[in-house]
């Protein structure tokens, strides 16, 4: 019985998501630690960045009714360092902001789990004082549990 009990163990891997949002411990490499592997084939989500103000920008993330967002992670990256950079907005019950990488706010992740969400949007601060040409938007986006996309990257071009 004892090990029955033991091989059920092993063949009945579960999922562990983070069902408060991204932990600190997935600022560097974006992965969600669901104690699976990322979706090797490209992400049917897609992400923009809208300008609203001179240092202040929108980025949303778009998903459609077959894939819903059920989590998301979202920095913005200096290019050549991929160190995180600016601060996000807290948007409440919306947003949850962690610090990583000894910033502040500089990581935008989900504060519960979503339920048939198709697209996030977040407003993200620029540093003072950075140039803008050297930043990309790096995000993760969970359709659930097992199922996610790490590292999509999306830069900020700005029109002269």
């Amino acid at each position: 019985m004892l090990m029955l009990a033991f091989v059920c163990a092993l063949l009945c891997q579960g999922v562990l998501s983070f069902p408060t949002g991204a932990p600190e411990v997935a600022c560097q490499d974006m992965t969600p630690q669901h104690g699976v592997e990322p979706q090797p084939e490209p992400s049917p989500y897609w992400a923009e960045i809208t300008k609203k103000e001179e240092r202040i920008f929108d980025f949303t993330i778009y998903g459609d009714e077959t894939n819903n967002i059920e989590g998301f992670m979202i920095q913005a990256r200096d290019r050549s360092t991929s160190q995180p950079l600016g601060t996000f907005d807290a948007v409440e019950n919306e947003v949850k902001l962690i610090n990583c990488l000894g910033g502040t706010g500089n990581c935008a992740t989900h504060p519960s789990a979503l339920v048939s969400i198709t697209s996030v949007k977040v407003t993200w601060n620029a540093p003072e004082g950075d140039p803008l040409d050297n930043i990309n938007f790096v995000y993760t986006v969970v359709k659930e549990g097992s199922e996610f996309w790490v590292n999509q990257i999306v830069p900020l071009e700005i029109a002269p």
